[in-house]
């Protein structure tokens, strides 16, 4: 992550964090009137919503960024 960037990275975790634990109390409410009773099941891993954002934009950006290597290197041996 880029030093200048830090803050803009808070700000976006904290909202994505608050819109999991919203999104889970919403789905919570839900399955609970679905199942007649409470019980913890998939809603649960909305909660998880920073971190498979973190993974999930960070393995595209690796991709991406090795992929502008593969790319430069092929053609650097190609114009020898």
């Amino acid at each position: 992550m880029k030093p200048h960037n830090k803050a803009g990275a808070v700000v976006k975790y904290t909202i994505l964090s608050l819109l999991g634990l919203l999104l889970y109390s919403y789905a919570a409410e839900y399955a609970s009137r679905w199942r007649g009773y409470f019980a913890v099941g998939g809603e649960f891993f909305i909660l998880f919503l920073p971190l498979f954002y973190y993974i999930i934009s960070k393995s595209v950006r690796d991709t991406i960024e090795e992929g502008k290597n593969d790319w430069d290197n092929w053609h650097d041996d190609d114009e020898d």
